[in-house]
This record gives C-alpha cells, sequence and structure tokens, in this order.
C-alpha cells in the first residue's frame, strides 16, 4: 500500500478553507443584499409618506383657497334676496370671531346692500344688483389650523360699466376640518383701503 502523498493531504484542508471562504462570502452577500432591501424598503415607505404629507398640504391648501374665494364672492353677492340672507350666507363662512367683527359693521354693510340693489327703472334697464368675480387667489401662509390668502376680486353690475376692484387679506382658521374666516379683511372694516 502507498501511502498518501503530503500533497494529497494539504489539499483536503484547502478544499475545507475554500468552502469555508465561499460560505462566508455567500453570507456576506446575502447579509448586504438583506441590508439593501431593508435600506430600500425605508426609502420606500418614507418617500410614499412624503407624498402623502405632501398630498394633504395640497387638499388642505385648495381647500383654505375653495373658502376665500367663497367668502370674497359671497360678500360681493348683494342679488341675495334680502340684507338678512346676504349676513345669513356671509356668517355661514366665519368663526365666532369672525361672526362677531361682522356683527360691528353689520348696519352698514346692511345700508351697502340696500343701496346696491337696482331701482325699480334700473331693473327695467335689465340691471341687477352687483355681482363678484374672482381674479386672483394665493396663500400668503398656511399651517396645520391657519391660512393667509390674498383674493382679488372684482364687483361689477350687469348693464353698468360700474366695477370695482378688492384686493382682500383673509385670515382662515380651520374649525372641524373646516376653514373659516376668522375676521373681516381690514379692507371691509376701514382698516386699509385699495
Amino acid at each position: 500500500m502507498t501511502s498518501p502523498t503530503p500533497q494529497a493531504r494539504t489539499s483536503a484542508p484547502a478544499v475545507i478553507a475554500a468552502m469555508i471562504t465561499s460560505m462566508i462570502g455567500a453570507v456576506i452577500m446575502a447579509v448586504v443584499l438583506a441590508v439593501l432591501l431593508a435600506i430600500l424598503v425605508v426609502l420606500d415607505v418614507r418617500w410614499h409618506k412624503q407624498v402623502a404629507d405632501a398630498d394633504h398640504l395640497d387638499a388642505s391648501r385648495r381647500a383654505a383657497v375653495v373658502a376665500a374665494e367663497e367668502f370674497a364672492l359671497r360678500m360681493d353677492n348683494f342679488q341675495a334676496t334680502s340684507a338678512a340672507a346676504y349676513t345669513d350666507d356671509v356668517e355661514k363662512m366665519m368663526t365666532t370671531k369672525g361672526k362677531a367683527d361682522f356683527a360691528q359693521v353689520e348696519q352698514v354693510i346692511s345700508q351697502v346692500f340696500t343701496a346696491a340693489q337696482p331701482t325699480a327703472k334700473a331693473a327695467k334697464k335689465g340691471q341687477q344688483a352687483p355681482k363678484g368675480k374672482v381674479v386672483y387667489v394665493g396663500i400668503s401662509d398656511i399651517d396645520d389650523d391657519s391660512a393667509t390668502v390674498l383674493v382679488a376680486h372684482d364687483t361689477s353690475v350687469t348693464n353698468s360699466a360700474k366695477q370695482l376692484h378688492f384686493r382682500w387679506t383673509v385670515q382662515l382658521k380651520k374649525v372641524d376640518g373646516k376653514w373659516l374666516v376668522d375676521g373681516l379683511p381690514p379692507e371691509v372694516t376701514g382698516g386699509s383701503s385699495q
């Protein structure tokens, strides 16, 4: 019988070492792939959260803009059936503080409403009470529960060259998930004229 050659004895440990090295390499590769996969999952979750947050902010911004536009149009709507109906319509869009501010100028607004109604003679000519049109609206500042919206709107009378141009800063507060006007714009109360 011949004894194994020294070369055969050394190759078995070398083969085992190569197998161990290969297994360690595979384990390291699997760990690296698992870490990369975990990073991708975390980044995907963060991206989806950012998209959802951006969508929520966009929806909130749109709702604030719509509320400010609607408020300006209601303030311009002198076509309501009466001064009381006009007041009720406007106050539906206001916070308690806004309604208190509105009550302070309600008599003046009632007089403006009455003056804005077409006379019988003007009505025969086809004139109507003034009606508003929003020209521009943009958000100046917004957070989770308050917003400042700039509204440019014009009021005109059908069959008349009369046109008024208003530029208001509307302060909004979110109450029960709904944007409401938190006070009359300074321009309405005489705080600023534009």
